[in-house]
Protein backbone atom coordinates (compact mmCIF):
# COMPACT_ATOMS: atom_id res chain seq x y z
CA UNK A 1 0.00 0.00 0.00
CA UNK A 2 1.15 3.56 -0.60
CA UNK A 3 0.29 7.10 0.17
CA UNK A 4 -2.09 7.52 -3.06
CA UNK A 5 -4.37 3.99 -2.18
CA UNK A 6 -5.97 6.09 0.63
CA UNK A 7 -7.10 9.08 -1.22
CA UNK A 8 -10.08 7.44 -1.74
CA UNK A 9 -10.99 7.55 1.85
CA UNK A 10 -10.66 11.17 2.19
CA UNK A 11 -8.08 12.33 5.26
CA UNK A 12 -5.32 9.87 5.62
CA UNK A 13 -5.66 8.39 8.79
CA UNK A 14 -2.59 8.37 11.79
CA UNK A 15 -2.51 4.81 10.67
CA UNK A 16 -1.82 5.70 7.19
CA UNK A 17 0.56 7.72 7.77
CA UNK A 18 2.62 5.53 10.14
CA UNK A 19 2.35 2.88 7.26
CA UNK A 20 4.04 5.16 4.79
CA UNK A 21 6.38 6.45 6.94
CA UNK A 22 7.29 3.02 8.04
CA UNK A 23 7.48 1.84 4.33
CA UNK A 24 9.63 4.83 3.29
CA UNK A 25 12.40 3.90 5.63
CA UNK A 26 12.27 0.61 4.56
CA UNK A 27 11.70 -0.90 7.95
CA UNK A 28 9.49 -4.14 9.18
CA UNK A 29 6.14 -3.65 11.35
CA UNK A 30 8.80 -5.26 14.05
CA UNK A 31 11.56 -3.52 13.81
CA UNK A 32 9.25 -0.20 13.90
CA UNK A 33 8.23 -2.03 17.15
CA UNK A 34 11.21 -2.43 18.51
CA UNK A 35 12.16 1.10 17.92
CA UNK A 36 9.46 2.27 19.62
CA UNK A 37 8.86 0.06 22.59
CA UNK A 38 5.74 -0.88 21.37
CA UNK A 39 4.83 -5.04 20.01
CA UNK A 40 4.28 -5.55 16.62
CA UNK A 41 0.58 -5.88 17.33
CA UNK A 42 0.39 -2.36 18.72
CA UNK A 43 1.75 -1.40 15.10
CA UNK A 44 -0.25 -3.18 13.05
CA UNK A 45 -3.13 -2.02 15.31
CA UNK A 46 -1.86 1.50 14.61
CA UNK A 47 -1.86 1.01 10.58
CA UNK A 48 -5.36 -0.71 10.30
CA UNK A 49 -6.65 1.99 12.52
CA UNK A 50 -7.69 -0.30 15.34
CA UNK A 51 -6.10 1.75 17.61
CA UNK A 52 -4.06 5.21 17.71
CA UNK A 53 -0.70 5.97 19.83
CA UNK A 54 -1.19 7.61 23.10
CA UNK A 55 0.80 10.94 22.36
CA UNK A 56 3.92 9.74 24.36
CA UNK A 57 4.06 6.60 21.59
CA UNK A 58 3.41 8.92 18.72
CA UNK A 59 6.44 11.79 19.86
CA UNK A 60 8.40 8.12 19.72
CA UNK A 61 7.37 7.38 16.18
CA UNK A 62 7.86 10.91 15.14
CA UNK A 63 11.35 11.26 16.19
CA UNK A 64 11.89 7.85 14.68
CA UNK A 65 11.02 9.31 11.35
CA UNK A 66 12.37 12.50 11.47
CA UNK A 67 8.80 14.53 11.35
CA UNK A 68 6.56 16.25 14.20
CA UNK A 69 3.74 14.80 15.80
CA UNK A 70 1.82 17.33 13.52
CA UNK A 71 2.67 14.91 9.98
CA UNK A 72 0.61 12.37 11.44
CA UNK A 73 -2.71 14.78 12.49
CA UNK A 74 -2.55 17.28 9.74
CA UNK A 75 -4.99 16.00 7.17
CA UNK A 76 -3.32 17.31 4.29
CA UNK A 77 -1.27 15.03 2.34
CA UNK A 78 1.06 17.08 0.63
CA UNK A 79 3.27 17.16 3.45
CA UNK A 80 3.51 13.37 3.84
CA UNK A 81 4.10 13.48 -0.13
CA UNK A 82 6.85 15.66 0.35
CA UNK A 83 8.31 13.88 3.08
CA UNK A 84 8.52 10.67 1.29
CA UNK A 85 10.23 12.23 -1.95
CA UNK A 86 12.67 13.80 0.48
CA UNK A 87 13.17 10.23 2.21
CA UNK A 88 13.73 9.04 -1.75
CA UNK A 89 16.19 11.96 -2.38
CA UNK A 90 18.00 10.63 0.68
CA UNK A 91 18.25 7.38 0.25
CA UNK A 92 19.61 8.08 -3.21
CA UNK A 93 22.27 10.39 -1.80
CA UNK A 94 23.27 7.97 0.80
CA UNK A 95 23.75 5.14 -2.36
CA UNK A 96 26.18 8.14 -4.49
CA UNK A 97 27.75 8.73 -0.39
CA UNK A 98 29.41 5.06 -0.77
CA UNK A 99 31.31 5.77 -3.62
CA UNK A 100 33.65 8.51 -1.57
CA UNK A 101 36.92 7.86 -0.01
CA UNK A 102 37.02 7.25 3.77
CA UNK A 103 37.76 10.39 4.58
CA UNK A 104 35.58 12.46 2.67
CA UNK A 105 32.98 10.42 3.83
CA UNK A 106 33.58 10.80 7.80
CA UNK A 107 33.74 14.46 6.97
CA UNK A 108 30.46 14.34 5.28
CA UNK A 109 29.16 12.13 8.24
CA UNK A 110 30.42 15.27 10.91
CA UNK A 111 28.67 17.91 8.59
CA UNK A 112 25.60 15.91 9.05
CA UNK A 113 25.41 15.38 12.72
CA UNK A 114 25.99 19.37 12.80
CA UNK A 115 22.74 19.83 10.97
CA UNK A 116 21.15 17.22 12.66
CA UNK A 117 22.13 18.78 16.19
CA UNK A 118 21.50 22.53 14.58
CA UNK A 119 17.73 21.20 13.65
CA UNK A 120 16.82 19.87 16.82
CA UNK A 121 18.03 22.99 18.53
CA UNK A 122 15.81 24.89 16.24
CA UNK A 123 12.42 22.60 16.49
CA UNK A 124 12.97 22.82 20.79
CA UNK A 125 12.80 26.77 20.47
CA UNK A 126 9.82 26.63 18.21
CA UNK A 127 8.44 24.44 20.55
CA UNK A 128 9.44 26.16 23.65
CA UNK A 129 7.84 29.52 22.18
CA UNK A 130 4.58 27.91 21.50
CA UNK A 131 4.04 26.72 24.65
Amino acid sequence: MNIFDSFGRGQLMIGDKIRSFRLAKNLTIRELADKVGVSHVMITSYENGRANPRPKVLQRIADIFGVSKEDFTNSEPQALIAKENDLSKFDKLCSECKSLDPVTFSGLVIIMEKLVDRQKTIEFFRNRESD
